[in-house]
């Protein structure tokens, strides 16, 4: 086949693959893309990995997601379709890698069909966006850099390619290393065997060409946690926690069974073709390149088994099942002519073996058409709450803290991240609340120690996350009865509010008195100038008290206690108050607000506050109120 109809054909099949990604990009996100876009956002806004942001997981999921909300925004449609364009990029390479390896070349065509067609077209919405789901593409690159590194010409350079893409995959999931291992071990062992003089300085030389690649992603890394200060929070993550997570939270076979019939279900017609094609090139012989997809699977086994067996894992073997698979159509289309009447059975066998991907696209279809095929905000939203019941409960909290008003001290939620990711607040409790199942005792420990510390304005606790506290970390439990108060909840979350922290006041006057603006109080910076502090709201929020404006200075040190100046003054007191006081000197003012640092300021009319003030607050306030006004 020339280059031009090669060319057409890949292209249809891109085609074909991107209609299928289309029809899955506007599904919802489920708790783990929440989490990694939550994380990712996050790290925008310039918080630190496992500092401000602890997942067991390793940062290359995390730097996706962040390329990703970069490039296209962090909606739940933009970074499918980031994933979408990522894998048509990843088809295309497929094709053109593999192009002169089989007999019809156009098979080769036919393989990002057989690999990232398959994905989309059976993926459910918890599928999509998760490691397994990307890491064939470091592999792969891993795989065909350490084949190429088998010709003698331009060896070093395609050993640093191989060393850098597997610095790449183990980025994403060191679980990963012995197929990596295995893959260098091909390169290695294949140019031992066609050099015989000299073998253990050129085995050096390759092992450091390798060596070099992989420790550029990963110095990377590692420069980045050590800057950070967070390498000893890795060690302890890597080695003490993960090994213990599975045990901890065990693998239900009955999660296997399911995960792994709808698998084979699904994926029939590429499963069948991969056996046909793995067994029709063993009996020719297996090269490197089909001898490193056979290791890819058989490592790959224990790897699945040593995890959470979820069914969006399996996506792991799914480049060398597509790649088989193309041998397979290649060895069945040598032939075809052969079979006689036996095409009508191989025929009326695929359509059989087809049903179960074409009920998962039609369901994926319907989806989409009953909801006036997701072309709105609208349309989208009632897709996902409808495919996603968790949104209902989300935007319910979303709304409650849009009322609630500002979070100084950030959010917490300790169930669902899809509560995280709709509301758009700053997780300021670094261990997220998504696994509690699989904590031990250290992590307990250690999210008691950060909720304590960072006391959260609101939290978010689902029943499931409740019941393993009461079962594992009572102490957690208690703690978060403590410091907090129940404010309301929706479905299976319940919301929590600091105690020290003052309800909305959703009555409140929603204007200003004539002739007072709206600015909001800064603290002063001890020279009686007003620094600024959160951005204005409107003046239709509720949540809000209105006092005097202007910052002018006292010069006298601070006489309110600290933390006074989160304190909001009740409308009517603020006017009982600031109305005589002005009348009778019209550089005497009403309230004031301290600083972190202990000056303070006297306002004039008229600032908007939030009506954040502790109650034990109140009488001090009183207090410096009734001392006689200073002269100014």
């Amino acid at each position: 086949m020339t280059e031009a109809p090669f060319r057409w054909c890949v292209g249809f099949a891109l085609i074909a693959v991107a209609a299928f990604g289309l029809l899955v990009s506007v599904q919802p996100f489920t708790g783990d893309q929440a989490l990694f876009a939550s994380g990712a956002r996050q790290l925008a806004r310039g918080n630190v990995l496992y500092r401000d942001f602890w997942d067991v997981k390793q940062p290359g999921i995390y730097a996706f997601y962040l390329a990703g909300g970069a490039l296209v925004g962090y909606r739940e449609v933009a970074l499918h379709l980031f994933e979408l364009a990522t894998l048509l990029a990843f088809g295309w390479f497929l094709a053109a890698t593999l192009r002169t390896r089989f007999d019809h070349q156009w098979i080769g065509a036919a393989v990002p069909l057989l690999v990232v067609g398959t994905y989309y077209a059976t993926a459910e919405p918890v599928q999509l966006g998760q490691v397994e789901s990307l890491i064939g593409i470091p592999l792969f690159v891993t795989l065909w850099c350490s084949v190429r590194a088998g010709a003698a010409d331009g060896r070093g350079r395609w050993l640093l390619g191989a060393g850098i893409a597997a610095g790449i995959t183990l980025s994403f999931k060191l679980v990963f290393i012995p197929i990596v291992v295995a893959f260098v071990l091909l390169a290695l062992l294949a140019h031992f065997r066609s050099h015989r003089g000299d073998r253990g300085w050129r085995l050096a030389a390759d092992g450091a060409w390798w060596l070099t690649g992989l420790a550029l992603p990963i110095g990377v890394v590692v420069a980045y946690l050590a800057a950070h200060g967070q390498l000893e929070t890795v060690r302890w993550t890597y080695l003490d926690i993960t090994p213990t997570m599975t045990d901890i939270a065990g693998r239900p076979l009955g999660r296997l069974v399911e995960g792994g019939t709808k698998t084979a279900a699904r994926w029939a017609v590429p499963l069948a073709l991969a056996a046909y094609g793995a067994f029709a090139t063993f009996r020719r012989g297996w090269d490197r390149l089909e001898t490193g997809l056979a290791a890819w699977i058989v490592l790959g086994i224990p790897i699945f088994a040593l995890q959470h067996w979820w069914i969006y894992q399996y996506a792991m073997f799914l480049v060398p099942i597509g790649i088989f698979a193309a041998h397979g159509l290649d060895a069945l289309g040598n032939r075809w002519r052969e079979l006689g009447r036996r095409r009508i059975a191989v025929a009326f066998v695929a359509l059989v073996l087809a049903v179960p991907i074409g009920l998962r696209i039609a369901r994926n279809t319907r989806d989409v058409v009953t909801h006036g095929f997701a072309i709105s905000a609208e349309d989208r939203s009632r897709l996902h709450a409808d495919v996603e019941p968790q949104y209902r409960a989300a935007h319910a909290w979303a709304r409650h803290l849009r009322r609630a008003g500002p979070t100084p001290r950030g959010v917490y939620v300790l169930g669902n991240p899809l509560d995280l990711y709709l509301a758009d607040r700053s997780q300021t409790v670094a261990i997220n609340g998504w696994s509690p199942e699989q904590y031990n005792n250290a992590v307990w420990a250690r999210l008691r120690g950060q909720i304590d510390h960072a006391r959260p304005t609101e939290i978010v606790v689902d029943t499931f996350s409740d019941h393993i506290m009461a079962d594992r970390s009572p102490e957690t439990r208690r703690l978060i009865q403590r410091l907090y108060r129940r404010v309301g909840g929706f479905g299976a979350d319940t919301w929590y509010r600091l105690r020290t922290a003052a309800p909305a006041a959703p009555s409140y006057p929603s204007r200003a008195p004539t002739g007072w603006d709206s600015r909001i109080l800064g603290a002063t910076n001890g020279q009686g100038r007003c620094r600024s502090t959160a951005s204005a709201t409107s003046n239709s929020t509720p949540s809000s008290w209105w006092r005097p404006s202007t910052c002018i200075p006292i010069g006298r040190p601070s006489m309110v206690p600290a933390g006074i100046e989160t304190a909001g003054l009740p409308y009517r007191l603020a006017t009982m108050v600031s109305a005589p006081i002005l009348t009778r000197s019209g550089k005497r003012f009403a309230a004031a607000a301290s600083s972190a640092g202990g000056s303070f300021g006297a306002i004039a009319p008229a600032t908007r506050v939030p009506n954040s003030a502790p109650r034990n607050a109140q009488p001090a306030i009183a207090r410096f109120i009734a001392q006689p006004a200073m002269p100014v």
